[in-house]
């Protein structure tokens, strides 16, 4: 194995985020998260500025796409990624906080919109004791979740169809507010669908809600209008 048979794979992951699919089909990045807390991850660097792997320059440079496994990052619980020309990656450190490396043109990485490529710790005082990160979406157009171990929710990213649940369809330029401020949240989900732009953010409550935002096709909000919200109500059952 590339990075030794002593060490044990924790966890992989893909750019196909959970529920959504880069239907091009020429843009992949994956990754595995190992016991040890190191970051590897190899497939497509998209020739874009902020690759995506946080290595301080384009693999493409010695390897063409990193056809094998690149060791990017120490100290990492868990690691997201999306692509399909437009990579971003984003790590959850085993002290709690979160860092970014890649594209930024949904800020997820921050107000100042540039990409980069090395990595970046997000969020100062609301990215932190972070236990659950979910990064989903299509292209350039990305949405990032993170919830904490106080129950606060952190969303930022793309909100065009209310996945931001901000009460509007903006996006905002960095992680600085909270969702659900008169609830604590005990885990969340997150569902995509085959477009760009799309995908909702349910969390479950201490009080056993379901709290649900974002893009409303197909009922994915649990009603039959179809119509996308814009800030966090209940589904009925």
């Amino acid at each position: 194995m590339p990075w030794g048979w002593n060490k044990t794979v924790k966890k992989i992951f893909s750019c196909e985020t959970p529920g959504t699919w880069d239907g091009a089909g020429t843009y992949r990045r994956y990754g595995a998260v190992l016991d040890n807390g190191e970051l590897w991850m190899w497939g497509d660097q998209g020739g874009y500025v902020g690759d995506g792997f946080g290595i301080g320059y384009g693999p493409a440079s010695f390897q063409g796409n990193t056809i094998f496994p690149i060791k990017c990052l120490d100290g990492v619980k868990d690691a997201q990624a999306v692509a399909a020309g437009y990579h971003m990656s984003l790590a959850l450190m085993n002290d709690g906080t979160v860092k970014w490396t890649g594209y930024n043109g949904q800020y997820i990485g921050g107000s100042s919109g540039v990409s980069r490529n090395t990595w970046e710790t997000l969020g100062g005082s609301y990215l932190t004791n972070v236990t659950k990160l979910r990064l989903y979406g299509y292209s350039t157009y990305q949405t990032a979740v993170a919830l904490r171990s106080d129950g606060k929710v952190v969303v930022w990213g793309f909100g065009g169809s209310g996945q931001v649940g901000n009460g509007n369809n903006l996006t905002p330029n960095a992680p600085n507010s909270f969702l659900l401020l008169d609830k604590t949240v005990v885990d969340f989900s997150v569902s995509g669908y085959f477009g760009a732009g799309s995908g909702a953010l349910y969390c479950l409550t201490t009080d056993g809600q379901v709290m649900v935002n974002g893009y409303g096709a197909y009922s994915m909000d649990g009603d039959d209008d179809k119509e996308s919200r814009f800030a966090p109500s209940p589904i009925i059952f």
